[in-house]
């Protein structure tokens, strides 16, 4: 087969429209989500703050002994 019969098949076809769907949320429900997402990361992120700021105060907080007596 030549280079121009390859050519010859290979011929543009008409672009097809595409239509963007409508949005399944509406806006009191993006701000719902929005606003749960972010108490979510405050109480994910509020233990590791708290750990930082004991440890700060009693380095020693974790320690665990390896042999008892």
């Amino acid at each position: 087969m030549s280079v121009n019969l390859i050519k010859e098949r290979r011929k543009r076809r008409e672009l097809i429209q595409r239509y963007s769907l409508p949005p399944v949320t509406d806006d009191e429900e993006m701000r719902f989500s929005e606003k749960a997402v972010f108490w979510m990361a405050v109480l994910a992120v509020t233990p590791l703050i708290l750990f930082h700021i004991i440890y700060l105060f009693y380095p020693n907080f974790l320690w665990i002994p390896i042999t008892t007596y």
